[in-house]
């Protein structure tokens, strides 16, 4: 027998929580109460759901939903807009898809300094901005002061854009002229991390891209330090309120830039190389081409010397030829025709003989 706690009674069905922890969904009788304890007819076949088969689906829909957002990096970050608001001094904002504020930055000291004891979050983006300039303008009264609005949304973030729209345009119907009110905006999110590494707002950061496509030459220090009235005039004159197509571009150009540079560093380091192989081969050559030569050299005054003694040694036997051609069948020696006598008569040993006054060969030793 199973008994369980009515816990609801919808028509002719109640629904008991069971002693092993399920539910069940039984036929109502009579005796049946919400609260109290019944019994549960043995023929039924009753609709049950154990809180642990429960507890498992709702994790694995917990875990699919963090999935997604983490995936997508709406959990991390969820920043569904970024506003600047540049009145020298100048702020950013971020939003929330309810367009309300959940983070301030101050982008100098000046703005740190105003939004002491001062809370922007939790505020409606229009409420924001109006405070901050008013806090601008009860700080610093000036005459002629510039606004500029600026923005990085998603593309389809119609209600954002329109009302940023009306709000130049309500800036422009109050004390600032046209000229000192303006409202940009960008779909391109890149432009948000390139302000951030030129240490520039997101209004300041397209004005720099302006500049660029103008040609200008104004670095992000000459954007940070000039006066935002004249920046607006100058690069933001005539120009249209939608910066996505220029700040993409931008980026897109300083993506190549850093290709280039990396493909250049590349071809530096292969240009080294190869001249470092050629000037270890010419090395090679010239040493090799150097040996080469100081052997042939030696091979060449070896050859030389041995050829020397062969040719002494052809003199003396062209000498000797020539003697022995000079002499007599009698024996005698003749002077040769330069009037020189032939090495072979200054050499007559003691004891030959010589010719005598008839011919007969006399001792060199008599007396």
């Amino acid at each position: 027998m199973k008994k369980g706690v009515v816990l609801s009674i919808d028509r002719d069905l109640a629904t008991v929580f069971t002693q092993d922890c399920g539910l069940e969904s039984v036929a109502l009788t009579p005796k049946m109460k919400m609260g109290r304890e019944a019994v549960l007819p043995e023929s039924s076949r009753p609709r049950r759901m154990s809180f642990v088969w429960a507890a498992t689906a709702i994790l694995l829909v917990l875990v699919l939903v963090l999935g997604l957002l983490v995936g997508t990096g709406n959990f991390l970050s969820p920043v569904y807009a970024t506003l600047s608001v540049d009145v020298n001094p100048s702020i950013e904002l971020d939003l929330n898809r309810s367009l309300h504020v959940i983070r301030v930055r101050a982008l100098n000291d000046e703005a740190a300094a105003l939004l002491q004891g001062q809370e922007l979050r939790k505020m409606n983006w229009e409420d924001a901005v109006m405070r901050w300039i008013e806090l601008v303008d009860a700080k610093y009264q000036l005459r002629e002061r510039t606004v500029l609005i600026s923005a990085v949304l998603p593309e389809g973030a119609e209600q954002l854009r329109i009302r940023l729209l009306d709000l130049e345009k309500k800036l422009q119907q109050g004390p600032l002229v046209q000229e000192q009110a303006r409202m940009v905006y960008s779909h391109d999110n890149a432009v948000r991390k390139t302000a951030s590494q030129n240490g520039l707002s997101v209004g300041r950061q397209m004005l720099l891209n302006q500049s660029d496509a103008k040609q200008m030459g104004w670095d992000s220090e000459t954007i940070q330090d000039a006066p935002l009235g004249e920046l607006v005039r100058n690069l933001l004159k005539g120009e249209d309120e939608d910066q996505t197509r220029l700040t993409s571009r931008q980026t897109n150009r300083q993506t190549e830039t850093l290709q280039t540079g990396e493909t250049s560093e590349s071809g530096t380091q292969a240009t080294s190389q190869a001249t470092h192989r050629e000037t270890n081969r010419e090395t090679s050559a010239s040493s090799g081409s150097g040996q080469t030569g100081t052997g042939e050299t030696i091979r060449q005054t070896s050859r030389e010397t041995s050829q020397e003694p062969s040719g002494t040694t052809s003199q003396a036997r062209e000498t000797i030829r020539e003697t022995s051609q000079a002499q007599e069948p009698s024996g005698s020696t003749q002077t040769q025709a330069g009037g020189e006598t032939s090495r072979n008569s200054d050499a007559t040993q003691p004891g030959s003989t010589s010719p005598g006054p008839n011919g007969t060969q006399q001792g060199g030793g008599q007396g």
